[in-house]
């Protein structure tokens, strides 16, 4: 499984005045976690839009966390991401936040392969067949290692 491992340096600015990871930022480093995955497989988001300005990317269906521990200030955490499920025009993505050995959240997101269709005010967005490429660039067997710092 192809997995993106960010490590991630708790601020000041991440936490609350209890010194502890706000919640809503884990939600942020997922977001960072999906598109490093993406850009580490070849896949940048930004460029994919750019290119075809057709594909609007893959909207947020549905997000679940549980939260197991806390992160404070000063911690070193580490953010694992990878697919774990795939569909015809959907995904899930799963997120671990480790410290050391210990879990500090665990998360899902289901995504969708959405492309633009019919133009202006009849344009709508419509779900649609994730390239075979895609799936298996993002299948393979690889860890990549990164600094979000």
């Amino acid at each position: 499984m192809f997995e993106v491992h960010l490590e991630i340096l708790v601020e000041w600015g991440h936490c609350d005045p209890a010194r502890i990871v706000f919640n809503p930022n884990f939600f942020v480093w997922m977001e960072s976690g999906m598109y490093q995955l993406f850009t580490s497989a070849d896949y940048p988001i930004v460029k994919m839009t750019d290119e075809d300005p057709q594909f609007l990317g893959v909207p947020l269906l549905t997000t679940q966390a549980n939260f197991q521990k806390p992160a404070k200030v000063g911690d070193t955490i580490t953010l694992v991401t990878s697919i774990s499920r795939w569909g015809k025009t959907s995904f899930e993505l799963s997120y671990r936040f480790l410290s050391g050995e210990d879990v500090l959240c665990t998360a899902t997101q289901t995504r969708v392969w959405c492309y633009a269709e019919g133009v202006g005010a009849q344009e709508t967005i419509k779900p649609a067949p994730i390239p075979e490429s895609f799936r298996a660039d993002l299948s393979v067997d690889k860890q990549v290692h990164i600094k979000l710092v």
